[in-house]
């Protein structure tokens, strides 16, 4: 494991303020180019002595199946201006570079452990129970995509972010050299482009077993057009729209979560800790055509859904288009499926 300095990361958080808020803006359901559609800690709560596993969820439609490697990196309390993390602690992690699969799905294999005495470092609230002591743990995904780069080029290019000496320039600037200075280190390694992710998980004082502990949602179903998709299926299912100057019709899609996806949480209301229902919704990407919403909600958590949106095809229809379904939970539980579906326009 490359062992990893504070300056650096600290460093990652000034360089990377901006550039979150970028990718936000580019959160919408056409997938047209090289994405990063969701980031899963699982679980998304540990406590201390526990581990967690990273996913990340990307999608390349033009890419022809070049490379994509994700390095990972987390802090505690880089992103947390409450936490009492001070910048000689030792509690970083790195996780080391791993290929997309076939699917653009990049697991880790190396986990993120939490130490014993990460309690020490928890926030002082004010709260007599111990059960509500928790710290927020940002990680920061960087992903390079294209052949023939190697990973040794890659640190080689990112050795001055190490340098203690090192600051970055014009601090959090929308659309300064700092903001982009992690792409830019892609380029350099020899790789087509960079992309950067976060993922904010939550360590806290909860035991094991406490139905309060923050778990990932996971899609139950999901049916297009009344009929149920399978999963990562050997054919896409074939919507048949007719018109005579091109795909006029649109496809209904309905979701579902499990049960044990819904959850309750705590919310402090007037100087009170209260519990309620946690909210869900499932955001939609497709690399073909587009949907009436990005995201679904629902009004119903104790159904497990419906989560309903619409895909409209392209005019002219399509075979094998990818479709991605993610689902969230507000406290930043993830999970996805993908699927394929096609359009044929039938006069």
């Amino acid at each position: 494991m490359r062992p990893m300095r504070l300056t650096f990361l600290t460093a990652l958080a000034v360089a990377l303020g901006s550039l979150g808020c970028q990718e936000d803006l580019e959160a919408i359901s056409q997938v047209t180019k090289f994405r990063v559609l969701g980031v899963q800690t699982d679980p998304p709560e540990l406590g201390p002595g526990e581990s967690t596993k990273v996913r990340a969820l990307t999608a390349d439609p033009e890419g022809n199946g070049r490379l994509v490697i994700g390095i990972g990196f987390a802090q505690a309390g880089l992103f947390t201006p409450n936490s009492d993390i001070t910048e000689g602690s030792e509690l970083s992690w790195f996780l080391d570079p791993t290929p997309a699969n076939a699917n653009g799905v990049i697991s880790f294999p190396d986990e993120l452990g939490v130490p014993v005495d990460i309690a020490d470092y928890f926030p002082d609230d004010g709260d007599d129970d111990p059960a509500n002591d928790r710290l927020q743990v940002t990680a920061t995904i960087l992903l390079c995509a294209g052949d023939g780069f190697e990973v040794a080029a890659l640190f080689t290019a990112l050795d001055d972010l190490f340098d203690p000496s090192a600051e970055p320039e014009d601090e959090g600037t929308e659309g300064s050299e700092s903001s982009l200075l992690l792409q830019e280190k892609c380029v350099e390694a020899g790789a087509d482009e960079g992309l950067v992710a976060f993922k904010t998980f939550t360590i806290s004082a909860k035991a094991a077993d406490d139905p309060l502990r923050n778990t990932n949602p996971e899609i139950a179903a999901l049916t297009f057009e009344e009929e149920e998709l399978t999963p990562l299926a050997a054919e896409p299912l074939v919507f048949e729209c007719e018109g005579k100057d091109g795909c006029r019709d649109s496809a209904e899609l309905v979701a579902f979560l499990t049960p044990e996806s819904y959850q309750q949480q705590e919310v402090e209301q007037f100087g009170e800790i209260k519990l309620e229902d946690e909210r869900t919704y499932i955001s939609w990407f497709i690399d073909g055509g587009s949907f009436s919403d990005d995201r679904s909600g629902t009004n119903d958590p104790e159904a497990g859904g419906p989560f309903e949106v619409k895909w409209i095809p392209p005019r002219e229809g399509g075979e094998d288009f990818t479709l991605w379904a993610v689902a969230h939970d507000i406290r930043g539980g993830v999970s996805w499926e993908i699927y394929r579906v096609s359009a044929l326009v039938v006069e």
